[in-house]
């Protein structure tokens, strides 16, 4: 993966959560898009903090209210050793599909935590 997205970390679960989906199914056409997307903000960010405005897609942080509430169900551990909660994140539509990241500013690369449907929220639970 290092080599298609030099300015992507995955982590493991991410890349286990890639094998689920069946060859050809249309949301890995988007993943793809996604990753590639994200991987080129990276690899072009070399000064401030992170900038959302400057991604070709919407991407939101979770609310700190679903963060305080749903916070295991955020936190994945990382390729560093470390469990992070990983609150931005991206939508794939149609569907329910989401890829959560997080923006480390010190490496200027993004962390993939999760590739897959959406995570719990304080008003969907489920």
């Amino acid at each position: 993966m290092e080599l298609l997205f030099p300015a992507l970390i995955f982590c493991e679960r991410t890349l286990a959560q890639l094998f689920e989906f069946n060859k050809g199914e249309l949301i890995l056409k988007q993943i793809r898009n996604k990753l590639w997307d994200l991987n080129d903000y990276f690899i072009k960010w070399s000064d401030g903090g992170f900038d959302p405005q400057l991604l070709p897609f919407k991407v939101t942080p979770e609310s700190q209210r679903t963060l305080s509430h749903c916070k295991e169900g955020h936190t994945f551990l990382c390729p560093d050793g470390e469990y992070k909660t990983f609150s931005w994140h991206l939508r794939m539509t149609p569907g329910a599909g989401r890829i959560f990241f997080i923006p480390d500013e010190k490496t200027r690369k993004c962390i993939i935590g999760h590739i897959g449907n959406k995570l719990k929220t304080i008003n969907d639970p489920t």
